[in-house]
């Protein structure tokens, strides 16, 4: 049997590789677009390092770490890692054996970019795990310290532990080669002289071993890109439904409270408070530079949630309360001697001359007269009480008194009430603003790895070679583009707040 090779004038670039080659193995793309899909992914992946890396530098810098810092933290170390890997590999395949315009290196550099490219696979694990961070948070109300004790050393064992262990053993074994499809060295022909053994077709050596690159396949990235995905698709639905949940009972929670009638415009006036009258610090939003606020001197502690079951810690007073509490005096922190209904009589202690003074009406009273035994049949006189020289009945003074204590009690009630909308408000919109932290995250790590995951598909479904290159240059473009960017998108998402609140 003979087998018929395929010439062109491609090979006076490659003369050492045209007794080898076959048809199906020369690349049909041109050398424009050879030399597209070899820059395009360094120039975005030096972008998407410069904005890992300045992530990396803000989090290094703080004073204060916490779970989100270092989740964050390893994701933005191991995305510089993905990128610059990503961005290189072009420049690493072998140059006596590959048919690409820049490629430079050896058999050594394309192993070493199989390894970081199995190893930037902490980069998905680590995305996973930070949309499971925000369910613990919002969802559950999970407390940073069983988050930081119970869950997040698990999180960073297993997002670092199975890329580095197989990243190992991919480069021990010689796994790592070449691809046929795009522009990377990653798992390929293991072992040596295999032959593929998917579909119906017969193997044409009986004696020839199956390869094993697509098991390896399935276990260094498959299972696990496919375990994160559906994690983080859940994950977000979850946020999602529990928002919609706390949005409607705060919603109704309002025009509860809105339909309770003030007693005068007094209080109804000393009631409406907004806002704007709480002071400097108005409503929170997500932490500056997308980290939760861990201030003592914030509105709010993270919905670092009541702890992603335990209660949570008491919210402290801001400005906003304590300028409410300026303007109303309550009676149980007032001074006795200055409020008229509690003055004290002077002559408490004399019980003989029972007279008290009240907002500057006397009261006399004589003292009973004392009946003896041999005077029973004698009927007790009641006491009698002297005329008041004010120009109105005793009883309203101790009525106009009452009146006022309920007054302020409703006053109060209100003031209660009016504070409580005031910090639902706030909690909603803290909950909804790193929600849509959450949203926006895993909008940016979707969007770089939908169209590898989609390449993967296809040539799962069926065996592309470099001849399909030039059918397929849209889609290898399109990943060129978008594979490395994540660190770019991240950063984008990490200094929103601080820019939504600055401008």
């Amino acid at each position: 049997m003979t087998t018929d090779y395929y010439y062109d004038e491609s090979y006076l670039q490659w003369p050492s590789m045209a007794p080898t080659l076959l048809a199906e193995d020369v690349s049909s793309l041109s050398e424009a677009q050879d030399k597209a899909l070899s820059i395009v992914p360094l120039c975005s992946g030096i972008m998407s390092a410069w904005g890992s890396g300045s992530i990396i530098y803000m989090v290094c810098k703080a004073e204060k770490w916490n779970s989100y810092k270092r989740i964050m933290l390893g994701l933005s170390v191991f995305d510089c890692i993905s990128s610059l890997a990503i961005g290189l590999q072009p420049f690493f395949l072998p140059a006596d054996s590959s048919q690409r315009v820049w490629a430079v290196g050896t058999d050594a550099t394309c192993t070493l970019g199989g390894f970081f490219q199995q190893l930037s696979l902490a980069n998905i694990w680590y995305n996973g795990f930070l949309s499971f961070f925000f369910l613990f948070t919002i969802r559950y109300q999970m407390s940073e310290e069983r988050m930081s004790k119970r869950y997040e050393p698990v999180f960073h064992i297993i997002a670092i532990g199975h890329p580095l262990v197989t990243a190992i053993m991919g480069a021990a074994i010689g796994a790592y080669g070449e691809l046929k499809l795009g522009h990377n060295c990653w798992l390929t022909n293991y072992p040596d002289g295999c032959v593929s053994c998917q579909g119906s077709e017969e193997k044409e050596d009986p004696n020839a071993q199956c390869c094993l690159t697509p098991v390896l396949a399935y276990v260094y990235a498959a299972i696990p890109t496919f375990f994160v995905l559906l994690a983080v698709i859940i994950n977000n639905l979850l946020i999602y439904c529990h928002m919609r949940k706390i949005v409607h009972q705060t919603i109704m929670s309002a025009n509860a409270t809105d339909a309770v009638p003030s007693t005068n415009s007094a209080i109804s006036n000393y009631g409406n408070l907004s806002a704007e009258d709480s002071g400097p610090a108005v409503l929170a939003t997500v932490p500056e530079e997308g980290e939760f606020q861990e201030d003592d001197n914030k509105v709010e502690e993270t919905p670092a949630i009541g702890e992603n079951g335990e209660s949570q810690n008491d919210v402290n007073k801001d400005t906003a309360i304590d300028a409410v509490d300026k303007e109303t005096t309550i009676a149980s922190d007032s001074n006795p001697e200055d409020l008229p209904f509690c003055r004290q009589n002077p002559n408490a202690n004399n019980p003989p001359a029972a007279t008290t003074t009240m907002n500057g009406s006397s009261i006399a009273q004589k003292q009973q007269p004392t009946i003896e035994p041999n005077d029973l049949s004698t009927e007790p006189q009641p006491p009698v009480v002297e005329p008041s020289s004010s120009s109105h009945p005793p009883d309203a003074d101790i009525i106009s008194n009452v009146k006022q204590i309920q007054e302020q009690q409703r006053r109060e009630e209100l003031r209660n009430t009016q504070l409580q909308k005031i910090h639902d408000a706030r909690q909603t919109k803290r909950l909804r603003e790193v929600a849509v932290q959450a949203f926006l995250y895993v909008a940016g790590f979707l969007l770089t790895q939908l169209p590898v995951m989609l390449l993967g598909i296809m040539a799962s479904s069926r065996e592309y070679t470099a001849a399909d290159d030039a059918d397929l240059f849209p889609m290898l473009l399109l990943r060129a583009i978008l594979w490395p960017l994540q660190g770019l998108f991240n950063y984008c998402v990490w200094i929103r707040p601080s820019y939504l609140r600055e401008t």
